[in-house]
């Protein structure tokens, strides 16, 4: 009986048969499902009992069949974990920001949002933080802190539950403006280390600045004319409103000549400060338009919170206004130079002859008749007995003083394009009797008049209005003097002074100041080779020191309040040297003391004062008990 081929005998009969390709032909079941009957008494080879293509084809199949298992035992354990856990898969999809408030908020006042975090995920969320992100310029609800960011814990969050958390803030911005409040949830689950972050956004409208600026001014102004324009920040918060600073950018050909009060920086920003509830800031700012005839200038003046990295910018805009004005070639001008100067503020010094000239000009294509020229004098600041005019007159029962075609003949008609210049001088002073005048300040108004045919044919008034303010300097004045027989140290040696002898005097300087607050006030003076320091000093606090190397005397009094040596008490330091007299000073009256300076800037005109003082010698004039003669050096 023949013995049955086996499957590996039917296998290799196959391998070595044309058409090999049958054994990778798709209709495999037979492979997998039948059992052949291998006989147990073949001994063969076990590694040449299957070719080595055959055996690499069992492996592949090995190798898919065991991933194909593994990868549903893993699908099937995943199935049967949802089926049993109810679908709990932790997605931040199922976690729920809800945020309640107000579509509108006046700026700077509280803003309260009510934010409910839910989690609808079936397992907890653990380490749950709730974070704010605040727009630029927020405070806390008491205008306090800023708030650039604010994270609070929430803890774990159940499946299912709801917690609620009310934040509060005061946001600050324009009128009209959106602000965007980020809101952020950031939570961990069991058994992970990975951060899941769930985010949510909340826009609300600024129905009203927390700050208000308006601007006051001309409409339409001449060129090369003073103008005032009137700036005023006021509070439409519930609460103070802190580190308020505002911006003003001038259009070009504007000079501003003064500001009450001073900017802080420069001439553009001002420190406001804190403004309370209410409280209205206002700002008085002049200066002088230049441009060409129908220039249209654009003022914008910005009011916000300062900058916490650069304290001269705005970080935070609370409000803004602008003011246009229109710049007109008047048919008349006229604009007066003071001291040489054409700016809308002068500084000028008390006792000095102050010049004025008064250009005009007729600016029309026709001639203008009864041309009259007017400049008035307001103020205390001036010396009335000192105004002197060319081809005019003063009236000084309303200080006014006059050109017309009376005083002028060219002013009775003025032909187009025809222009001209008047004169007159004065002398700005800083006391009245024996009383110093606060702050002296002159305001010089200059008007031209003048009548010409309109294009109706008719007769028409036309005039035109210039302005300068005059600020005078206060008159810092310095005694500097020698004493022997008086003083508050006791003076000795020869008197008169002898060749190679010592004798002791006391240098006494007074300060007076008559009508402005001085601050940086200083005194300085040189000893020659042959004086020496004492060292004494009354009072030895004055703040006076001595420089060995250079002989030079240094007193600084700082602050020096006007009406010093008027209303109160004159500033007054003394100090003893001593003289040594050689014999190329014989018969002479010989310096004590040489280039004496004194100085201090004004607070009222901010000018920087440097005065100097002539030198101190052995004539002992301000001593009462000196005789003249014991002023020269003697053998």
């Amino acid at each position: 009986m023949k013995e049955e081929k086996s499957g590996l005998e039917e296998a290799e009969k196959k391998l070595y048969k044309r058409g090999f390709e049958e054994l990778y032909a798709p209709t495999r079941t037979s492979f997998y499902s039948r059992d052949p009957d291998v006989s147990s008494e073949w001994k063969g080879d076990k590694e040449n009992a299957v070719p080595k293509k055959t055996r690499v084809l069992l492996t592949m199949f090995q190798k898919i069949f065991f991933a194909s298992v593994a990868f549903f035992a893993l699908a099937l354990t995943a199935a049967l974990l949802l089926f049993f856990s109810g679908g709990n898969i932790v997605s931040s999809e199922n976690v729920d920001i809800k945020v309640l408030g107000p579509i509108a908020v006046p700026g700077g006042e509280e803003l309260s949002l009510q934010i409910a975090v839910t989690n609808n995920n079936n397992i907890s969320l653990e380490y749950t933080d709730l974070s704010i992100s605040y727009p630029e310029g927020t405070r806390s609800a008491d205008s306090s802190l800023a708030l650039p960011r604010v994270r609070k814990s929430l803890g774990v969050v159940k499946a299912g539950e709801t917690i609620n958390e009310i934040i509060r803030s005061s946001l600050y911005g324009k009128e009209g403006t959106e602000q965007s409040i980020g809101i952020a949830v950031e939570y961990r689950v069991e058994g992970s280390n990975a951060i899941f972050v769930k985010e949510a956004k909340y826009t609300v409208l600024l129905s009203s600045a927390p700050l208000s600026v308006s601007v006051d001014t001309f409409s339409e102004v001449n060129a090369n004319q003073e103008i005032e324009l009137r700036i005023v920040v006021a509070s439409n918060a519930g609460s103070p409103i802190e580190d308020v600073l505002l911006r003003a950018q001038y259009p070009f050909g504007f000079e501003p000549s003064d500001s009450i009060p001073r900017p802080r920086y420069g001439t553009t920003v001002w420190e406001l400060g804190t403004i309370k509830p209410g409280e209205v800031v206002p700002i008085l700012l002049k200066g002088v338009v230049r441009g060409q005839d129908n220039e249209q200038k654009v003022f914008t003046f910005t009011a916000g919170r300062r900058d916490d990295k650069n304290e001269r910018e705005i970080s935070a805009v609370y409000s803004l206004a602008t003011a246009e004005i229109l710049v007109k070639r008047p048919f008349l001008s006229v604009v007066g130079h003071v001291a040489g100067s054409s700016d809308g503020r002068v500084i000028v010094n008390a006792g000095d002859r102050i010049p004025v000239e008064v250009v005009w000009a007729n600016n029309l294509p026709s001639r203008v008749a009864d041309v009259s020229i007017e400049a008035s004098l307001e103020g205390l600041g001036f010396d009335k007995s000192s105004v002197q005019v060319t081809s005019g007159a003063y009236r000084s029962s309303d200080n006014k003083i006059i050109w017309n075609g009376g005083t002028l003949k060219d002013l009775s008609a003025v032909d187009a394009g025809e222009s001209g210049v008047v004169s007159f001088v004065f002398i700005p002073v800083v006391t009245r009797g024996s009383g110093a005048i606060s702050n002296p300040r002159i305001i010089m108004r200059i008007n031209i008049f003048g009548r010409r045919v309109s294009d109706t044919g008719a007769m028409e008034d036309i005039s035109s209005l210039s302005e300068r303010e005059i600020v005078v300097n206060s008159d810092l004045r310095l005694s500097a003097r020698a004493l022997y027989f008086k003083g508050p140290f006791q003076n000795s040696g020869p008197m008169p002074p002898r060749v190679d002898k010592k004798t002791l005097y006391t240098i006494v300087w007074t300060i007076t100041n008559s009508s402005n607050n001085m601050t940086n006030t200083i005194v300085r003076g040189t000893l020659p080779p042959y004086v020496s320091w004492v060292g004494r000093i009354d009072p030895a606090q004055a703040g006076v020191s001595f420089d060995e190397k250079t002989g030079e005397v240094v007193w600084r009094l700082g602050d020096v309040l006007s009406g010093a040596g008027f209303s109160r008490g004159a500033p007054e330091v003394a100090f003893q040297i001593v003289f040594t007299p050689s014999v190329s000073l014989l018969g002479k009256e010989p310096d004590l003391m040489t280039d004496i300076l004194f100085g201090g800037m004004d607070r009222f005109t901010g000018d920087d004062i440097q005065k100097t003082h002539t030198p101190v010698t052995t004539n002992l004039s301000s001593d009462p008990s000196f005789v003249s003669a014991h002023g020269q050096v003697v053998k």
